[in-house]
C-alpha cells in the first residue's frame, strides 16, 4: 500500500495548485520530462515551481496522459485492495475521493475543450465493473467512491442509462444509492432528476433482474423506500413507485424521514 500513498501525497500536491498559474507550473514540469517523475510533489517539481512563480502564461499544456495514467494506477491499486476487502478504512476513501475529484478538475482547466465524455472515457469507470467483481459488495463500495462519485460532475444522462443496465446485485445496487445519498445536498437539481430517471428508475423496473424491484429482505415498504431511493426519492411519483412495488404502501411511508 505504500506505493500508493506515495502516489496520494504527489497528486495532492497537484491537486491543490489550480489557483494560481497553474497552466504554466504544469508546462514546465511536462517540458522538462514527460514521465511520472515529473509530476508535482517530487523534487524535481519542488524546484522547477519556484523558477515559474508569479509568471503566469496561457499556453497550452502539450499532453496530460502522464497525470491519467498515474492516477490511473492509485484507482486500480485500490480497487484491487477492496476486492480482496483489504483494510481499506474510510478516511482513505475520503482522501482518495477528494484527490480524484481535484485532478479531475485540474485536468480540465488545463484544457478546457476537451470533451467530457472523453474524460470520463480516459478514466475507464464502467470498464472495471466485471461479472465476477458485480458479485463482490466490497468491491462495489469501493468503486463507488474511487470510480464512480468522484466522476458524478462529468456523468451525462448516457452513462447513467448504460449503468442501469449492468447486472448489479441489489446489495450492489443499493451500495451506489448510499453513496449518491450522501453527496445528493451537492448535486445539482438538474443532475439528480437525470441520475433518478435514468438510473435508478430505470434500474429498479428492469424485469430480467434475479430480484425485480430489489423487493426481497427489505421490511415494508418504509424500508424499501430507503434502501433503493435514498435521497432521490422525492423525485419519484407514486406511480412510479407502485409499477415497480406492486405491494408498495404509500400510508406506511407518510412518515419517511430520509
Amino acid at each position: 500500500m505504500m506505493k500508493g500513498v506515495n502516489m496520494m501525497g504527489r497528486f495532492l500536491a497537484l491537486s491543490f495548485i489550480g489557483i494560481g498559474c497553474l497552466s504554466s507550473f504544469v508546462v514546465a514540469e511536462y517540458r522538462s520530462s514527460q514521465t511520472y517523475a515529473s509530476l508535482p510533489g517530487s523534487s524535481t517539481s519542488r524546484n522547477s515551481s519556484s523558477n515559474t512563480a508569479g509568471q503566469c502564461s496561457s499556453e497550452p499544456v502539450p499532453d496530460t496522459s502522464s497525470l491519467i495514467v498515474a492516477v490511473e494506477n492509485v484507482t486500480n491499486r485500490l480497487l484491487c485492495e477492496g476486492q480482496t476487502n483489504s483494510s481499506l478504512g474510510q478516511e482513505q476513501l475520503r482522501l482518495v475521493q477528494t484527490l480524484l475529484q481535484s485532478t479531475l478538475s485540474v485536468l480540465v482547466k488545463l484544457d478546457p475543450s476537451q470533451q467530457l465524455s472523453d474524460l470520463v472515457a480516459l478514466f475507464g469507470a464502467l470498464e472495471t465493473l466485471t461479472p465476477d467483481n458485480l458479485q463482490n459488495t466490497d468491491f462495489v463500495q469501493t468503486w463507488v467512491n474511487i470510480r464512480f462519485l468522484p466522476l458524478l460532475p462529468y456523468l451525462s444522462k448516457g452513462f447513467m442509462i448504460h449503468l442501469s443496465q449492468i447486472n448489479f446485485t441489489c446489495a450492489g445496487y443499493q451500495e451506489i444509492i448510499m453513496g449518491l445519498s450522501k453527496q445528493f445536498g451537492f448535486i445539482k437539481t438538474e443532475k439528480q432528476m437525470i441520475i433518478y430517471t435514468n438510473f435508478i428508475y430505470g434500474f429498479l423496473s428492469r424485469t430480467n433482474n434475479t430480484d425485480p424491484g430489489c423487493i426481497t429482505g427489505t421490511m415494508g415498504s418504509k424500508d424499501w423506500l430507503q434502501k433503493n431511493f435514498g435521497q432521490f426519492v422525492v423525485y419519484a411519483r407514486l406511480e412510479d413507485l407502485q409499477k415497480i412495488n406492486v405491494n408498495f404502501s404509500s400510508v406506511s411511508c407518510f412518515s419517511l424521514n430520509l
